[in-house]
């Protein structure tokens, strides 16, 4: 992998390497509302998984307070999302997901 800044002490141990938590983007998914799912990405295995999950629509701050956020997890290469219990999600979201 190319270097794009190190730090190191003065003892020449490394300090600070800023490739060690570049984000790559590997995709994003449409969610269906209320339902759980899963996809899978070999992409996965070649960092750790983050995720950001966006709302589909817009959704007033009246109807905020109940809707709900998928909750995700990944293992391997799957990353699996499903309703907390007890709450809905009218609108679905967008889960983009990658690895750093």
């Amino acid at each position: 992998m190319p270097v794009v800044f190190e730090l190191y002490n003065e003892d020449g141990s490394l300090q600070f390497d800023l490739t060690a938590r570049l984000t790559k983007y590997l995709g994003a998914v449409q969610t269906t509302p209320g339902s759980a799912g899963s996809i899978s990405d070999a992409k996965l295995a070649t960092g750790t998984p983050w995720y950001v999950i966006l709302p589909s629509a817009h959704i007033s701050p009246e109807i905020g307070r109940s809707v709900g956020i998928p909750e995700v997890t990944f293992s391997d290469t799957a990353m699996q999302w499903s309703s907390i219990s007890g709450e809905v999600n009218p609108a679905g979201c967008v889960i983009t997901y990658g690895v750093y």
